[in-house]
């Protein structure tokens, strides 16, 4: 060995000795450890947009019998979705579980998620996220890209999964060129809590309210000024009516109320006994058809769902509207119902 190799190695040693030796040294109380980020606490009003959004249908998507798989996650839970997932031939097709089997099929190129790692429909799957804090903006996240795309209306956005991508998926709604045009989705739907009523919206509370009033209370309505008393926001309300009809007097349309005597059969078309019907059986433009649910005992409109392997009739709102209503649709003679073919013998 040269004497060089021999003065660095002697070198090298000795630092590495006092290295040691100062490491035994130190205080481990005096030790500085890397501390984590703190989580960041959500604003008041978030944390209140959180808690609705945790009871919502947004939050609890996993379903075995609409496939929580990687394929399906796109729509169900976006951060579990692979875009490379391929659809198999049946009968697994995807990963899914059928009603009249213990154990969901497994397909190759859908792999089950587990729920425990499912994410459901989260803040971060439509707005950019700092930490548990949501941007106000809202924006989606496409997980094969791993960037936001800008979203100018919530219907642009809620149309990312509420599409028609299939032949078989019809997730669209389709909103007809009579009432609603031009709406967006979150004018009548709470984006966090996306479930609601036409009773229960701003614009036609005035309708549950009524379903529970008495004859009494439209007895003698001769003017429209008398209906305005009791609903002043009637005329914006049906504002798009109004400009394509030109009409301004309530009467001609609710004209029923106008000819209501003492001993006049009660009005049933927003009456009580239409509390089970939803709005959209009697206000549905696009000829859906209608079903009585035993379980909840609700009228609800209905489409066919065409898969593969089966056919079924499955609740479905309608969104394509009218304000002209047809009672034959469900009172006519011989129903399946039994409903009575004129509609006044309700309200005897």
């Amino acid at each position: 060995m040269t004497m060089k190799k021999t003065i660095a190695l002697i070198i090298f040693l000795s630092i590495f000795i006092l290295l040691v030796l100062s490491s035994c040294q130190m205080n481990p109380e005096e030790e500085v450890l890397p501390t984590a980020s703190p989580t960041p606490t959500l604003p008041p009003a978030q944390e209140e947009i959180y808690m609705q959004w945790e009871g919502s249908q947004h939050a609890d998507t996993y379903d075995l019998g609409k496939g929580p798989n990687t394929y399906c996650a796109k729509c169900h839970s976006p951060m579990n979705w692979d875009h490379s997932a391929t659809i198999d031939p049946a009968p697994n097709c995807v990963s899914c579980k059928f009603p009249f089997e213990d154990e969901p099929r497994i397909a190759e190129g859908n792999p089950l998620v587990e729920e425990e790692h499912w994410n459901n429909i989260g803040c971060e799957v439509c707005h950019r996220m700092n930490g548990r804090v949501a941007d106000s903006e809202f924006a989606w996240y496409d997980k094969s890209t791993g960037y936001y795309e800008v979203m100018q209306t919530s219907t642009e956005l809620c149309e990312k999964c509420h599409q028609n991508s299939e032949e078989f998926l019809m997730h669209k709604r389709e909103m007809g060129e009579e009432v609603h045009v031009g709406f967006t989705c979150t004018e009548c739907h709470d984006p966090h809590d996306p479930y609601v009523t036409c009773g229960s919206s701003s614009c036609h509370s005035d309708i549950a309210q009524l379903r529970t009033l008495s004859t009494e209370n439209h007895i003698g309505i001769t003017d429209k000024s008398q209906c305005l008393a009791c609903h002043p926001a009637g005329m914006d309300t049906h504002s798009m009516e109004l400009q394509r009809t030109g009409e301004k007097d309530c009467l001609v349309c609710h004209d029923y109320f106008a000819n209501l005597g003492e001993d006049d059969l009660a009005p049933v078309y927003h009456s009580g006994v239409h509390v089970d019907v939803a709005c959209e059986i009697c206000h549905d433009g696009s000829s859906m058809e209608i079903g009585l649910m035993e379980e909840s005992e609700k009228w609800v409109t209905l489409r066919e769902v065409v898969l593969p392997f089966r056919e079924y009739s499955k609740e479905y709102k309608s969104h394509n509207l009218s304000l002209s209503v047809d009672c034959a649709r469900c009172h006519y003679k011989d129903n399946e119902w039994g409903l009575p073919e004129d509609v006044t013998e309700l309200a005897n």
